[in-house]
């Protein structure tokens, strides 16, 4: 039980890595599908939430050691655990996401409003990240990615609606999702059996992020 409860990426804080083989240090072991939904209010973008759909391995671990009570869902008391022991050490990792202005990356060092629920067997994690930016007529234009620097979790956008947006009736708003080609991943993909569906894992791989630009209309 305590051989992948304190994960490399700080998702799980429950016990130790007790092994070294190969087979624990190959990546990646976590797989996680990602929505983000911005949030538009009259000045402009307040922030924007960020939903993660982690695999059944790793919600079957985080059950067992959070759903005390063994309904398949977790209660208030429960998520206050859970965002204690398996959520709030992202914070060293920049909970994963990042904000790109120009030249600047801006890591996410403050989120709040977690939520965690279980969905069709399937964790998920919720939460908020302020980033305002004040709308003018003249295209404002941010990206954001979410990614794990070391590869230990393996987080894709999701297929369907990856991207939501609230509140921009005000503004003309367009998006998409790129490659970000200047960002580079080395990993260590020996022996790597738990795979992506339609994934190739060749030790590099680079992040996605998402283009946004929005004005007033």
């Amino acid at each position: 039980m305590a051989l992948i409860r304190k994960l490399v990426c700080g998702l799980a804080l429950v016990g130790t890595i007790i092994s070294t083989s190969t087979s624990v240090t190959a990546h990646p072991h976590v797989f996680m599908d990602t929505q983000v939904e911005f949030r538009f209010g009259e000045k402009g973008l307040e922030g924007f939430w960020v939903e993660w759909l982690f695999d059944e391995i790793f919600s079957a671990g985080i059950k067992m050691d959070f759903d005390l009570d063994y309904n398949n869902a977790f209660s208030e008391p429960e998520i206050k655990e859970l965002e204690k022991g398996a959520f709030s050490n992202l914070k060293n990792y920049d909970y994963f996401t990042y904000v790109t202005v120009g030249d600047d990356k801006h890591p996410v060092r403050e989120v709040s409003s977690f939520h965690a629920e279980l969905r069709k067997n399937r964790l998920v994690y919720r939460f908020f990240v302020p980033y305002t930016v004040h709308a003018d007529i003249k295209a404002r234009t941010l990206r954001v990615a979410v990614y794990d620097k070391s590869f230990y979790c393996d987080i894709a956008f999701q297929k369907r609606h990856p991207v939501q947006l609230t509140g921009g009736d005000l503004f003309k708003i367009s998006h998409s999702i790129q490659q970000d080609q200047e960002y580079i991943i080395n990993y260590d993909n020996s022996f790597q059996t738990a795979t992506r569906d339609g994934a190739i894992y060749d030790g590099i791989t680079n992040p996605y992020e998402i283009h946004l630009s929005f004005r007033r209309d």
